[in-house]
């Protein structure tokens, strides 16, 4: 089976939502998986050394450039496959997955939907292709009926499905983003929050990830003003590339740690902390959103202080009491996370985050293109 990536550069997003479900595939399904990844040009050499050092069952391609030429790489996908035996494909996106399904040598395509893709060109991508902006409903359309399978990362992707397109299948699974695999339970990092400079009297929270639009960095820090001027016990990590110039960090500057370390350390430094911050806008992007860092903080122990309508992890904390909402908090009151609470998270993560819990799941992919009958002729859409 293939794994086929669209424009992802490898980060540890990718790692851990793409290289890490390949290796899944192989030690706990002993299903051999290819992947395939169409990379931007631009860092081609950079990405090709990474992925392929990561995952060496790998094939990285570059793509033709400009988004809106995105059907210039069906030849290359189709020379690829010249040679090759007919096989599924595990298609991430919507346009891996359209490149797949006019492939005539993929035999069944599972389209691996990472989110509302019409919504979020609509309400974050607008200014980057005038042309995808529209066209994106009608090539979602033909990714969503024309995929033989479908992986959903939320309930509420499903119910937007359902409500955007009228899809009414059950050939689906609910698959929210795990955490990598290699990551371990850890125990309280004292010397990490020693070195940050973070007192044991004080709540340091953490903010882990880029700053892209649906982040909704400004609305967060505009919430953190006030929270910092109600509770000065409170201190921010900020381990993200961000450089807002937010009167946040003019206002309270030897209450906030801004930092950038490398994938591999950001475990140890969210150890260090006692909540994880995730605030997202109200928007369609969000509602059907899964964001790792949620998976990632409870792993750390942290419980998390979340929005409102943030996929299913906002209803997920009220029901698990794993963090409080931005719309209920109390900042005044807000304390430090002890050793039995944090525990408790880590096992949430792992009870409920980790990719061995959804096998099944994953079962039910394997078994797709062993369903289904080989297919002649080019896949019609609907």
């Amino acid at each position: 089976m293939l794994f086929i990536t669209y424009n992802d550069s490898f980060s540890g997003i990718y790692r851990s939502q793409v290289i890490d479900v390949c290796r899944f595939f192989g030690d706990s399904l002993e299903e051999e998986i290819e992947l395939v990844a169409f990379v931007s040009i631009r860092n081609y050499f950079k990405d090709r050394k990474e992925i392929r050092r990561t995952f060496a069952h790998s094939t990285v391609l570059p793509l033709f450039p400009g988004i809106k030429n995105w059907k210039r790489n069906q030849l290359l996908l189709n020379l690829l496959m010249v040679f090759r035996k007919r096989q599924g494909a595990i298609t991430r996106g919507v346009f891996s997955t359209l490149l797949a399904q006019k492939c005539c040598k993929i035999s069944s395509v599972i389209f691996d939907a990472r989110g509302a893709y019409s919504a979020e060109w609509k309400e974050y991508m607008s200014g980057e292709s005038s042309e995808i902006v529209r066209e994106i409903t009608e090539l979602e359309r033909k990714a969503l009926f024309g995929a033989d399978f479908r992986i959903a990362v939320s309930k509420q992707l499903v119910q937007y499905w359902k409500t955007e397109y009228g899809y009414n299948g059950k050939d689906y699974v609910i698959i929210p983003c795990t955490t990598d695999s290699d990551l371990d339970l850890l125990e309280d990092n004292k010397k990490r929050r020693s070195e940050l400079g973070v007192k044991e009297s004080e709540v340091l929270l953490v903010f882990s990830g880029s700053a892209a639009g649906w982040q909704s960095m400004e609305r967060l820090y505009s919430i953190l003003k006030g929270a910092f001027s109600i509770n000065r016990s409170l201190k921010l990590l900020l381990l993200s590339r961000d450089n807002c110039d937010n009167d946040f960090f003019t206002l309270f500057p030897d209450r906030i740690i801004r930092t950038w370390v490398k994938p591999g350390a950001v475990p140890t430094y969210l150890n260090a902390a006692d909540y994880g911050l995730l605030y997202r806008d109200d928007t369609v992007t969000n509602r059907v959103s899964s964001p790792v860092k949620f998976a990632e903080y409870l792993l750390a122990g942290l419980p998390v202080i979340i929005s409102d309508n943030v996929g299913d992890y906002s209803k997920f904390v009220t029901e698990k009491n794993c963090g409080h909402l931005y719309s209920a908090i109390d900042w005044s009151v807000l304390k430090r996370t002890g050793a039995a609470e944090r525990q408790r998270m880590k096992e949430l993560a792992e009870n409920y985050f980790r990719k061995k819990v959804y096998i099944s799941e994953y079962r039910k992919i394997a078994e797709v293109e062993k369903a289904i009958a080989p297919k002649v002729s080019v896949r019609f859409f609907h």
